[in-house]
């Protein structure tokens, strides 16, 4: 687990709990609030999973354009400029 999604579990903890204390003595806020930040995290967990998805795609679909250019990869150093004859 990376340091940065351990904070991120700790601020919407904090957070519902700071709700919960602020609205300790009425039922319906408190249980409105948790529903709210319940579907806050929902939202954000289907953007990650969504995001994560489309990132880890590695085929093309048809129709999609190939992101090279087909044709030779490697150029000499030489037709560069970067290094001199032999």
């Amino acid at each position: 687990m990376s340091a940065r999604f351990a904070l991120a579990i700790a601020l919407w903890a904090s957070l519902v709990i700071g709700v919960v204390q602020l609205f300790a003595h009425a039922a319906v806020p408190t249980g409105a609030a948790i529903g709210v930040g319940a579907g806050v995290l929902g939202v954000q967990a289907f953007g990650v999973a969504r995001s994560r998805r489309l990132r880890s795609r590695t085929w093309r679909r048809p129709g999609d354009e190939p992101e090279m250019a087909s044709g030779p990869r490697r150029v000499l150093l030489v037709e560069t400029g970067l290094t001199f004859p032999k």
